[in-house]
Parts: C-alpha cells; sequence; structure tokens
C-alpha cells in the first residue's frame, strides 16, 4: 500500500513534465519523445530529473 502512495506522487511529476511512465511489478520506466529539434526536449528532461531528485529526497528515498 505504501508503495502505491509513493508511485502516485511519482506519476504527478511525470505527469507534470509530459513525461511517459510505464510501470510494472519490479520496474518503472520513464521516456520522453523528441522531435528533430532536442534542444526543447533536453531543457524538459533536465527538470524532470530536478523534480525526481527532489521527490526522492522527499520520500525517503535518497541520501542527500
Amino acid at each position: 500500500m505504501v508503495l502505491l502512495v509513493y508511485m502516485t506522487d511519482f506519476a504527478a511529476v511525470t505527469d507534470k513534465h509530459g513525461v511517459t511512465l510505464h510501470a510494472f511489478a519490479d520496474d518503472t520506466q520513464t521516456y520522453l519523445h523528441c522531435h528533430p529539434d532536442v534542444s526543447c526536449s533536453v531543457v524538459r528532461l533536465e527538470r524532470y530529473i530536478v523534480d525526481v531528485d527532489h521527490w526522492m529526497s522527499a520520500n525517503r528515498l535518497k541520501q542527500d
């Protein structure tokens, strides 16, 4: 049950950045479709990674 709470919050982070989320029993994958001009996608991905880092810290899934 706790895992579902974590993943619900994580799904909100991915939705915020337009990143696609695939969650399986023991694996979670995220990806971003890129257009020919990848610079916009790179910026979106960098912002997404920063938010994932904050989410992991807030949920005690990593040490600072």
